[in-house]
């Protein structure tokens, strides 16, 4: 007979399969952070950061998941799975990801430069017109006025 705080051989075996599926999950999360990084290169701090808070994000989700399925155990074959998931991610389809992201670098950031033109054009320019539209036209009145008034102390000054 198990104890109560133990898990039988084929539970462990299926918590250890679904912790390296969560670690691949972790990486591919890791990998979007990377192909930002690739995209708009950062300064080191700032990549600090970065890998501080993606830390935080792994280590609140691997404990809830330790509290959802290993009854609040925190056991390390959980944490080698993830860990092993996680590098099983990064150094296979990652690298692969990694290497064409660094490729099509200049492609990207083209089309995000399009893009970004694109809703410039079709989007927020003509919203910001409509609503600054008004002030523009009183803006219009204030310099005919000034113009005139201008025009009219240059011929005070003439006589």
């Amino acid at each position: 007979m198990i104890p109560s705080y133990m898990f039988e051989p084929e539970t462990e075996l299926s918590l250890f399969a679904l912790s390296i599926a969560i670690g691949v999950i972790f990486g591919v999360i890791y990998e979007v952070t990377r192909i930002v990084r690739i995209i708009f290169p950062h300064r080191s701090w700032l990549v600090f950061i970065e890998d501080m808070l993606f830390m935080l994000f792994c280590g609140f989700w691997f404990f809830i998941f330790s509290m959802t399925f290993a009854r609040g155990q925190l056991r390390g074959f959980l944490l080698l799975g993830n860990l092993l998931g996680f590098f099983l991610y990064i150094f296979t389809l990652g690298e692969l990801v990694k290497r064409v992201v660094t490729g099509a670098r200049e492609r990207i950031v083209a089309a995000l430069k399009w893009t970004g033109r694109f809703l410039w054009r079709r989007l927020l320019r003509p919203i910001i017109f409509k609503i600054l539209s008004p002030l523009g036209a009183r803006c219009k009145k204030i310099r005919r006025k000034r113009k005139k008034s201008e025009k009219s102390s240059k011929k005070v000054l003439k006589v």
